[in-house]
């Protein structure tokens, strides 16, 4: 059996887009020739690997068990070719890394920049979004590696601990709640909420152990951002719970207040994520071993 590699990007392409068109039009192809290498490579394997429903094209069994495999061939054949291109024993590659809000804007910039500066022959594509998109193109074999807050369920990826963050409630200085020493579990019920979004981590521990305890919970407004639901709270009309890693310069200046409610404290761990059939690159290993 004898397939290329380029049959097997065109391949990796129509998965990916679910279209011969879209697919063709990213790889600068015909949409004849992307056609072509998908009927050679189905012939020589004897599977389909797509069928059509409407008119999107969706991986077959048969399919989803290649994509894997032809996904970590590129990894493999792309690193083979950047190492034959760069010096001995100089790094160098494409990464690409997905994070969660809080991760990502603010605990691993320094952290990249950092391994660019050892390593500045290598390529970094940072992507931030929340938990549950994260771990979806993880499982899509999107991104090399993902940080997340938050629970992970899927079983096909690695969970490591990477590190802990404690989730705090806090408000803007001009709340009234700012001014009292400690809260019951009734003022903060009757508070104005704003939250991050559902399907973020931050939503998601937050109403798996504090919710109950605050319920009936009064959520007023939702926002996709950290920084926006910062912005919110300096109007003093609202009540967040945040990340102390994101909240740090604000409660030093005293522009939010961290509110203090008997026991009611978050614990969470952050999350590591790499798929448990990728192939590690040593770009891959190199920066999971710098960022542990």
């Amino acid at each position: 059996m004898k397939f290329s590699l380029r049959q097997l990007s065109i391949f990796c392409a129509i998965a990916e887009q679910g279209n011969v068109t879209q697919a063709a039009a990213k790889l600068f192809l015909s949409q004849s020739a992307v056609s072509m290498a998908l009927a050679e490579l189905e012939n020589q394997l004897n599977k389909s690997l797509f069928t059509r429903k409407a008119k999107k094209l969706l991986l077959t069994d048969a399919g989803e068990l290649a994509l894997s495999k032809a996904q970590n061939l590129l990894r493999q054949a792309e690193e083979f070719e950047d190492t034959l291109k760069t010096k001995a024993g100089v790094l160098s590659g494409k990464l690409k890394i997905g994070a969660s809000t809080t991760i990502g804007n603010y605990l691993l910039p320094a952290l990249i920049a950092n391994f660019m500066q050892r390593y500045p022959k290598v390529n970094i594509e940072l992507e931030i979004n929340n938990s549950h998109y994260i771990i979806n193109q993880l499982q899509k074999m999107n991104l090399d590696v993902g940080f997340i807050e938050g629970k992970c369920d899927a079983n096909d990826l690695e969970q490591n601990i990477w590190q802990q963050d404690e989730l705090i409630l806090v408000t803007g200085g001009k709340h009234p709640f700012a001014k009292k020493k400690r809260l019951s579990i009734k003022d903060l019920q009757t508070a104005n909420w704003v939250l991050r979004e559902k399907g973020s981590g931050t939503r998601s521990i937050f109403e798996a152990t504090m919710a109950k305890a605050l319920s009936p919970l009064d959520v007023k407004l939702t926002l996709p951002s950290t920084e926006a639901i910062k912005q919110v709270l300096l109007s003093g009309n609202y009540v967040s719970c945040l990340s102390s890693h994101v909240v740090q310069q604000e409660l030093q200046n005293k522009s939010l207040v961290r509110l203090k409610v008997g026991k009611l404290i978050c614990q969470r761990d952050l999350l590591l994520l790499t798929h448990r059939d990728k192939y590690h690159s040593l770009l891959l290993n190199k920066f999971l071993e710098f960022v542990s």
